[in-house]
């Protein structure tokens, strides 16, 4: 029952303020229009006024002294144009307007109209006025007004009356005119004040509705205030038992799948170890010196061998459960792509792998953080080594690194390009999949690139690697420091 009556009184209330609205907008229009009408008619009287003050045959002797746009550049330059700029400036002034009156003439052959004598301070003598209004042509011989139009020198409201000579024929015609703003302003006051005795009556009336209802809603507000609260409590209350319940959740998966990764990765490097470990014990009187040495060599390199692919394993899942931190500083990326080269350039010499670096001049320094940055530069380089073939010539046996930076737009783009046989499609697609390696390599702990792109996803870079028969290349773009 009282909610039924609450619509009701509601739907009074609104189908109240809707007349009242619609009739106070009506009232508003109308006396809107009322003095538009007005201020035409003023605009059309004065019109007619001066036009009857300009003698017709003195506005046409001007004319044809004075032939050329500008001949006439000051209002006491001719003694007839001053007389009827005389003429329209009082009238000007005493019919207090903010804009100048003026005459004006029909050119027929450019078909347009041009400004003749001016109340301003300034002739504009033979201007043509070439976005005028269709009505003026059409009734120019006559007189006659233009409600709101708009010009190439603004909006204006207008009147017009021709300009007679001493035989009755039209010579010119008089404009007068008024800012669309100034009338703007002068309209809506009006428009504005009927408006305000309107509210005076209709706004109490519905403060009085308003205070009605509200009295009958005041409860059942408070009431659903309390149950939205309850509401409110218990959603945060499920959010915060669903977050606790994702964390162990990803803990719980991350410990099970490092579980997996450790029993599954290091299982063959330490079998490996462990054999030769398990040989050399069984088998170091039979053993030659030459042998002994090459199975510790053997077990060195397996130990080296599970020592980098624990290292990466931990590095990657920290990555992978966002357990690090990026220091995001402006450095120089130059200089650590120099130190990274000449750190490698023994290893590319051993290999015979001719080693360069391309820095444009103009580079400017990055943001990112420089220590994982390192490592993925690192990472590239050994990616590059390791599958570096010659490709120039096969003959020589000597393949090439190059990485180079250079600006593109408002980032810096990496590049490591290495001579290489050709990858498929399908391999370069799982490129930077954990595991995955091209080619059966006992060096590689198949996690190199997949850190890569952890560490560049971080740093919201993508990489993109393009391949030919010939040469591999890696890319990358971070975004440049600007001081």
């Amino acid at each position: 029952m009282r909610n039924s009556a609450k619509r009701i009184l509601w739907l009074v209330i609104f189908g109240f303020v809707a007349v009242c609205a619609y009739f106070t907008i009506e009232n508003y229009l109308t006396d809107y229009k009322k003095t538009e009408q007005t201020t035409l008619l003023r605009l059309e009287g004065i019109a007619q006024s001066v036009a009857l003050q300009v003698d017709g045959d003195l506005h046409r002797k001007i004319q044809e002294k004075n032939r050329y746009e500008n001949d006439i550049f000051y209002n006491q330059q001719d003694t007839d144009y001053y007389k009827i700029h005389h003429t329209l400036r009082m009238n000007a002034e005493g019919s207090m307007l903010n804009t100048p009156i003026y005459t004006m003439v029909y050119d027929s052959m450019q078909k347009l109209f041009k400004f003749v004598v001016t109340s301003d301070d300034a002739p504009y003598y033979y201007h043509p006025y070439k976005s005028f209004p269709k009505k003026l042509f059409e009734e120019y011989k006559n007189g006659g007004v233009l409600p709101v139009y708009t010009d190439m020198y603004g909006t204006w409201l207008s009147a017009f009356s021709p300009v007679r000579d001493v035989k009755g024929r039209p010579v010119a015609i008089v404009m007068v005119d008024e800012s669309f703003d100034n009338f703007n302003v002068k309209a809506r006051k009006e428009a504005m004040m009927h408006l305000f005795y309107s509210l005076c009556i209709i706004l109490p009336v519905i403060f009085v509705l308003i205070w009605l209802i509200r009295r009958l809603v005041l409860k059942e507000d408070r009431l659903k205030n309390k149950l939205q609260d309850l509401l409110d409590k218990n959603l945060e209350i499920s959010k915060e038992l669903e977050l606790s319940y994702q964390k162990l959740s990803s803990l719980d998966e991350l410990r099970k799948e490092m579980m997996a990764n450790i029993s599954h990765d290091l299982r063959t490097p330490l079998t490996n170890l462990l054999g030769y470990v398990e040989t050399l014990q069984l088998k170091q009187k039979s053993l030659t010196s030459e042998e002994r040495q090459r199975y510790f060599a053997i077990a060195q390199k397996e130990g080296e061998r599970l020592r980098k692919m624990i290292e990466d394993l931990f590095e990657l899942s920290k990555l992978e459960s966002n357990q690090v931190q990026l220091h995001i500083e402006p450095f120089p990326v130059s200089d650590l792509l120099y130190d990274i080269a000449q750190k490698y350039d023994p290893i590319c010499r051993q290999k015979n792998i001719f080693c360069s670096v391309d820095v444009d001049k103009k580079t400017p320094w990055v943001m990112g953080d420089i220590k994982l940055l390192d490592r993925v530069l690192q990472n590239l380089f050994d990616n590059a080594i390791k599958h570096n073939r010659p490709a120039d010539n096969e003959l020589t046996g000597k393949g090439w690194i190059t990485a180079s930076v250079h600006p593109v737009g408002d980032k810096v783009r990496f590049a490591i390009v290495n001579s290489s046989a050709a990858i498929s499609e399908d391999d370069i697609k799982k490129l930077f999949d954990r595991y995955f390696k091209i080619g059966n390599t006992d060096t590689s702990t198949g996690l190199g690139l997949a850190i890569v792109k952890k560490i560049l996803n971080l740093h919201k870079s993508p990489i993109s690697v393009q391949n030919d028969t010939h040469t591999t290349s890696i890319c990358f773009d971070l975004l440049a420091y600007r001081k």
